[in-house]
């Protein structure tokens, strides 16, 4: 099963076929150990072999990019946006320290704590700017940055579980119907059903239980400390300084 994903890198992988595998887990499950005696690999690798894993990898990228808009707007910005924000920050001497370092890079000037006061959405977007240019930057060094790298791809792989969530829990809720049929038919509290209903039940409560924007909030700014945490690397600051902000 693991090699048809081998032409998946690992943030494909992880970030967007994982979730899609763990949303029909339950699916999978309930043929293995209910329906049937084989799992039926041959029809998965064929699906795989034909683009369709590719083609999930699209729609779950899709799927966690639209959710992450309407994220934004409850969240009033990505927590890279807010670790940039006077109004959003207490340890000052900090977030000094940072948007300086991010200005060096960038070119970028930031505005004043009054001036972000008096205009936050053009504050917002020279934030949103220069967290891209450092973000490029550090894309760009593979295999320097490998934490930063990690947390992007549990971010990625939480809001895209967040997502597929009402799938999730449809498939879930369906298959202990199935199981509920298959003792119907059987009477009897086999082994694998048993099984099957705890997987099921398992699922279901981590859907609705901790799958949940506030979780996806916590991986994101678990990335943004990581990405922030590489401005304290001296090869990546240019040897020439910029004006710290602009002065009301």
């Amino acid at each position: 099963m693991i090699r048809l994903f081998e032409g998946f890198d690992k943030y494909n992988l992880q970030a967007r076929i994982y979730p899609a595998l763990i949303t029909f887990l339950p699916v999978m499950a309930s043929v293995f150990l209910l329906w049937s005696k084989t799992f039926p690999q041959q029809t998965v690798a064929a699906f795989v072999t034909a683009g369709g894993a590719f083609l999930v990898a699209n729609v779950v990228r899709g799927l966690g990019k639209s959710l992450e808009k309407r994220l934004v707007v409850r969240w009033d910005g990505l927590p890279t946006t807010h670790m940039l924000r006077y109004r959003n920050n207490s340890n000052i001497p900090l977030l000094k320290r940072r948007r300086e370092a991010l200005q060096k890079i960038t070119h970028l000037r930031f505005p004043a704590e009054s001036k972000e006061r008096l205009d936050p959405q053009r504050a917002d977007q020279i934030y949103i700017a220069a967290t891209r240019v450092l973000i490029i930057h550090v894309r760009d060094k593979k295999g320097r940055y490998d934490l930063v790298h990690d947390e992007n791809i549990n971010y990625g792989f939480r809001r895209n579980l967040l997502a597929l969530k009402p799938l999730g829990i449809a498939v879930a809720l369906l298959c202990v119907i199935s199981d509920a049929a298959w003792w119907q038919l059987n009477k009897v509290v086999a082994y694998p059903l048993i099984i099957s209903v705890l997987l099921n039940a398992a699922l279901l409560a981590a859907w609705i239980l901790l799958i949940r924007p506030q979780w996806v909030w916590q991986a994101g700014e678990a990335y943004a400390e990581r990405l922030f945490d590489t401005l304290e690397d001296p090869t990546l600051l240019p040897g020439d300084s910029e004006p710290s902000e602009t002065q009301t």
